[in-house]
């Protein structure tokens, strides 16, 4: 776990420069003695956090190998049967999560003679649950991408996220093309995703129908923006590997396209449909809204034809379609308009984002942070997830190319 390690020297660092400023202390003036003495303590401080980090981190870890069953189960499968119960999900435990997150309040463990000594709870089932189902409606990009719960660090054949079928008796031959997607694997890491919650908006509440009302959404918009950000733009070493930070994808599917081609049926129809191969002509286009709106949206072709039109639905507001595929709108902070973009930023994609796999069981730890900065106790949710594409191949990047000069 990429993150743990993180804590883990950092904290060995901060030991050590620890050591440093204690050695040879006794042969300091009074001043620098004090200054001393001063950076330990923010040393200290610095440390404790970081162990605090490293507890909710290897908490989310333990969760995930030994997820908690849902709901309660008769063991014998009789009426007068055993039933296991869910001890995350009585409404006892609502309530002293409730009081947790709401006022710090420690949970007892279930003998009653303990508290946890360090501040961290498990989020009730129910509530996971409700914030799992929003995600799934919430979030557009985020409800269409695979979801997997991969044992962390297990290598996967990409063949078995996307097996592939061949006939009894066909040619054991097989060629270097072939070999290579046989043994291309993909592994997945813990990467620690944080919510931070102040504890002031949530003070004053004291029934757990209006403490969930108000803690499920705060919570699903958090988790939908920071995944959807790195489905697309993740860098891979601290968060999931977006789709346009992936170096597998064929330098042949990168394409530039100027203002004027842009706007342009034709340079579309041969710089980029053109190239999307007959096995990946299931994707959809991705791209900001005012991109849509501003340049692709009335696009005609030579013969007055439209290419690009919006259905006004009733329920579901409008769909957007471009030479005959859905196009998947974003905000300006996942992928930049393309009035907004610099020379080379990626202002559209087309993929199909079944390809695309996010792997975490979504197990919720929550625990309190105190910011320094504001001198306030706040609540931080954590959620361990990676993600990555299994096939980069069915992916077409179009970036923004520079305006030629009138000259040219």
């Amino acid at each position: 776990m990429k993150m743990k390690k993180y804590f883990e020297n950092r904290i060995e660092t901060l030991q050590n420069k620890r050591t440093e400023l204690k050695n040879g202390i006794e042969n300091l003036s009074a001043e620098e003695i004090k200054d001393r003495f001063s950076q330990i303590d923010n040393i200290d401080t610095e440390i404790a956090d970081c162990k605090a980090q490293l507890t909710e981190i290897e908490n989310a870890w333990q969760a995930q190998q030994n997820p908690q069953p849902q709901g309660g189960v008769n063991v014998k499968g009789t009426a007068g049967g055993t039933v296991v119960t869910d001890k995350f999900n009585t409404a006892e435990y609502k309530n002293k999560f409730m009081d947790f997150f709401c006022r710090g309040t420690k949970i007892k463990n279930e003998a009653g003679t303990t508290t946890t000594t360090e501040a961290s709870a498990v989020i009730p089932t129910e509530l996971s649950t409700e914030i799992i189902q929003k995600v799934e409606s919430y979030g557009n990009l985020y409800a269409k991408v695979t979801k997997t719960n991969i044992k962390v660090g297990y290598s996967i054949p990409v063949l078995s996220l996307k097996p592939t079928a061949t006939w009894f008796g066909e040619s054991s031959a097989t060629t270097s093309a072939q070999k290579l997607k046989a043994d291309e694997k993909i592994t997945f890491s813990a990467y620690g995703l944080e919510v931070k919650v102040s504890r002031s908006l949530f003070v004053e509440v004291m029934a757990y129908d209006q403490f969930k009302a108000l803690f499920v959404p705060l919570m699903t918009e958090a988790i939908v923006k920071a995944i959807e950000g790195a489905i697309v733009n993740g860098s891979g070493t601290d968060k999931p590997l977006g789709i346009t930070k992936d170096t597998r994808v064929p330098t042949g599917n990168v394409i530039s396209l100027t203002e004027a081609e842009f706007k342009s049926w034709e340079a579309w129809q041969k710089k980029v449909v053109a190239k999307i191969k007959k096995s990946y002509q299931h994707g959809e286009f991705i791209m900001e809204q005012s991109t849509y709106s501003g340049y692709i949206n009335g696009m005609v072709d030579a013969d007055g034809q439209p290419i690009a039109r919006t259905n006004y639905g009733i329920d579901n507001g409008e769909t957007y379609y471009f030479a005959g595929k859905h196009v998947e709108t974003t905000e300006d902070d996942i992928i930049k308009s393309f009035d907004s973009a610099a020379v080379g930023d990626v202002v559209a994609i087309f993929c199909d984002l079944k390809n695309y796999v996010l792997n975490s069981n979504l197990q919720i730890t929550a625990g309190e942070w105190y910011d320094h900065d504001t001198h306030e106790t706040k609540n931080n949710m954590l959620l361990v997830c990676d993600g990555k594409l299994a096939d980069a191949n069915g992916v077409y990047l179009i970036k923004k190319a520079a305006t030629p000069s009138s000259g040219e």
